[in-house]
């Protein structure tokens, strides 16, 4: 059985601008070219926000089939 919360918490913008600054200091700090935080929206997952590194493949808002291996 699958349980989805149908009302998703809201996400200030001063949360999201500290978020930001933490996945791109991960990033640089351990050298990968991605650091995301993704949001899980049935039937699918979002990158929420993405790390603003060189070599970047992935980009906000992106979305992707849940069980397809991502």
């Amino acid at each position: 059985m699958e349980i989805y919360l149908t009302k998703k918490p809201g996400i200030t913008d001063e949360i999201v601008a500290k978020w930001q600054l933490i996945v791109d200091q991960i990033a640089k700090v351990v050298g990968v070219p991605a650091r995301l935080i993704m949001r899980f929206d049935p039937p699918q997952i979002e990158v929420f926000l993405s790390s603003a590194t060189k070599d970047n493949p992935n980009e906000k808002e992106e979305k992707a089939d849940l069980n397809t291996g991502l």
